[in-house]
């Protein structure tokens, strides 16, 4: 008797659980396409005409082959171009066309995203342009209402190829794809938290990169053809995080290379086109001019437990 009433007691322990289950997916269910019928979006494009936010001067042509060779030598103020985005995972950076300045376009739920760019232009002639773009409410909320409306929020720049930008991009829950090829970048400084972001170079900045800083908290990046960029550093930091680099390119310069992490690690393909130094292990340059081709120093201590080095 004692068993039959056990049974008795689970089988309908067991029913009130799924009973529960029910009706808690019946009631997400029912809000998610509620809120996603009522979704209300909307486009936005910068608030100021392209042309104030190009290049002034053109690019003093000039041997980008040497480090000093960078804006500050050439006596042209850099911009700075900041994007700081949590919950929009459908972000795009490339370069103008010729006709184009900076272009920033943005379609979003206004229930669900805050959209707003501001434009601060200083007495140098340069100018500093902040776009931000953050999802309202819960992660699990905005997921829901997309899937039941069919749309999500998506942010479009481009950005003029004439005008030396330091560009900086903080990413949480977010995604990121970037194509940065022949664009003047002084210096570019991701933020990756909880995100993800595929970054390319396909062809050469206008001038070397004088740093790339990334820091990657529970996210990854993917960075291609580094060398296109030829960062006379490259600093990374990795908590919890991944990120795998492809050196391929066209180097101009030397590289310094700090990398820094803990529980996570990456992947570095080096071309056969560079020197190497600091990697314990790695195979020698093919080919190569010991006097006249770029090397990449890794810092000495770097920890390549957990990171992937090989030639390619």
């Amino acid at each position: 008797m004692a068993d039959s009433g056990l049974k008795k007691f689970f089988k309908f322990s067991c029913l009130g659980c799924l009973g529960i289950t029910f009706l808690l997916v019946a009631t997400v269910a029912i809000f998610g396409w509620i809120s996603g019928r009522n979704a209300e979006f909307t486009t936005a494009d910068a608030s100021y005409a392209p042309e104030r936010v190009a290049a002034t001067d053109p690019l003093v042509e000039t041997d980008t082959t040497r480090s000093a060779d960078l804006p500050e030598a050439l006596g042209t103020p850099v911009n700075h171009f900041k994007l700081i985005v949590t919950g929009v995972s459908n972000v795009v950076v490339r370069p103008c066309s010729e006709d184009e300045g900076l272009v920033v376009e943005a379609t979003y739920n206004k229930k669900r995203v805050d959209f707003s760019e501001m434009l601060d232009e200083e007495p140098d002639g340069s100018w500093t342009y902040t776009v931000e773009m953050t999802g309202k409410g819960s992660r699990l909320a905005r997921r829901i209402e997309q899937f039941f409306s069919g749309r999500a929020a998506s942010l479009n720049v481009c950005l003029p190829a004439d005008a030396p930008i330091a560009l900086e991009a903080e990413m949480n829950d977010a995604g990121l794809e970037a194509e940065l090829g022949g664009l003047w970048l002084p210096t570019i400084d991701f933020e990756i938290d909880q995100a993800g972001a595929f970054v390319s170079f396909d062809t050469p900045l206008r001038v070397p990169a004088e740093s790339v800083s990334i820091r990657v908290n529970m996210g990854g990046i993917v960075l291609q053809k580094v060398g296109n960029a030829s960062p006379a550093v490259l600093d990374v930091d990795y908590r919890f995080g991944g990120f795998t680099f492809d050196m391929s390119g066209d180097w101009k310069q030397n590289a310094q290379i700090e990398l820094e992490g803990t529980a996570g690690g990456g992947a570095i393909i080096i071309p056969q086109s560079v020197r190497v130094e600091g990697v314990p292990d790695l195979a020698p340059a093919v080919g190569t001019d010991a006097e006249t081709t770029p090397t990449l120093f890794l810092a000495p201590g770097t920890n390549f437990k957990d990171i992937t080095v090989k030639r390619r």
